[in-house]
């Protein structure tokens, strides 16, 4: 709908009479920055600033954004149960719907799952808010997280699908999720910095959802938390390799799943017996094989010649 303004909005001077449209048409206008770069777009008298900085890693741009956007919200607003149910769910590819009435936090929440999930990359459907006229969108046969800002009907609450309502921090889950790995040693890495997280709220006049750097650098060590956490449980990746190097030039590395699943904890094997057999699994497995076969490949060159 902006976009379309903006275009309309071409054929008309700037000094168009409705000061919003103006607005927004010299704010789309503006050149995107470069990495690193500060931009500051001033709005009017009286009114604060907007002010943008590019992180200046092109590899991680957007997970880094809705890290310093939404991270500290979802850990404000979410218990650490909740917060590990719904990535557990997300891990395992279950169907899920968060429910608030409140836009910035449902938005937030679900976006913040992009930063939480590395060195994981979610392969499905993710839409932050689903306008009600697809509310038919939930039958879905395919793995979701999907925003709502009105309480699901009761004909989408079947076994499969996980609801997370934020506005009373209540998770609804009629069939049992395994256990994310270690989750005990997680539970007490974090614990720590979300409540420093919450003390950083409170002391705060502005609104909640505005985060100060401070409270920035606290979001970003939980996340880096989470990702520490998440690359440990294949520490191990390359132990489970097996490679087929007849044609030196075109070496194929494959991982032996059921070895991997055979050494794990019994404690840690529901998790993993299901998590091995997800398409974010299998990206992140493809993505570490072809490294590990290009690096042979180079390997290879460099010792012909």
């Amino acid at each position: 709908m902006i976009k379309e303004d903006f275009k309309a909005s071409k054929r008309v001077s700037v000094t168009y009479d409705n000061k919003v449209m103006k607005m927004l048409y010299i704010y789309g206008h503006q050149p995107i920055p470069k990495p690193n770069q500060v931009v500051t777009f001033f709005l009017a008298k009286g009114l604060s600033p907007i002010q943008f900085k590019r992180p200046p890693s092109l590899q991680h741009e957007m997970t880094d954004l809705l890290r310093e956007w939404g991270m500290g919200l979802t850990f404000h607003t979410l218990s650490m149960d909740s917060i590990f149910m719904l990535i557990t769910a997300c891990l395992l590819e279950r169907k899920v719907v968060i429910f608030s009435k409140n836009v910035r936090f449902l938005s937030c929440t679900i976006l913040a799952l992009y930063p939480l999930l590395r060195p994981f990359v979610y392969q499905s459907v993710l839409i932050p808010l689903l306008p009600k006229v697809l509310v038919d969108f939930l039958g879905a046969p395919v793995p979701y997280v999907l925003g709502l800002t009105f309480p699901p009907p009761s004909s989408a609450c079947t076994k499969e699908v996980v609801i997370f309502d934020l506005d009373s921090d209540k998770v609804t889950c009629n069939e049992e999720l395994p256990q994310l790995p270690h989750l005990k040693d997680l539970r007490k890495k974090i614990k720590p910095y979300q409540k420093n997280l919450d003390k950083l709220f409170k002391k705060l006049a502005k609104p909640c959802y505005q985060m100060s750097e401070e409270q920035e650098k606290v979001a970003e060590k939980l996340c880096l938390i989470f990702q520490t956490h998440f690359n440990s449980l294949f520490s191990n990746f390359r132990k489970y390799c097996l490679s087929d190097r007849t044609d030196s030039e075109k070496p194929i590395t494959v991982f032996l799943k059921e070895s991997f699943l055979a050494d794990q904890a019994k404690q840690t094997k529901p998790f993993f017996r299901k998590f091995l057999e997800t398409q974010i699994f299998f990206q992140y497995c493809d993505h570490r094989l072809r490294k590990m076969d290009d690096h042979k490949k180079l390997t290879s060159s460099h010792s012909t010649l």
